[in-house]
């Protein structure tokens, strides 16, 4: 099965408004169910794409367990890394 990350890497700026829409409502599902969890653990942030991984470490960064937290700390994109740090600050962690 695709990955939310491949799917929106492979796809997201060439693609058809049905294909981002796609995108769009699978993150808001796999966001959704993540709100959810009481702990998030890395494999399931690992197949978000970037706006998922945004999402985890803006808004649900408390709910990560401490790997999860340095994944996010040090992801491959600035903005999630940004967030990332923003949220441990609040958190005071």
């Amino acid at each position: 099965m695709i990955t939310l990350r491949e799917l929106s890497t492979n796809s997201f700026r060439a693609a058809n408004t049905k294909t981002r829409f796609r995108i769009t409502k699978l993150r808001e599902k796999l966001i959704s169910k993540l709100a959810k969890s009481d702990v998030i653990c890395l494999q399931d942030v690992n197949s978000l794409d970037r706006i998922g991984r945004f999402t985890v470490a803006q808004s649900l960064y408390n709910q990560c367990d401490d790997s999860t937290k340095q994944y996010l700390l040090h992801d491959e994109h600035a903005h999630v890394r940004s967030a990332a740090a923003i949220s441990q600050q609040t958190l005071g962690k």
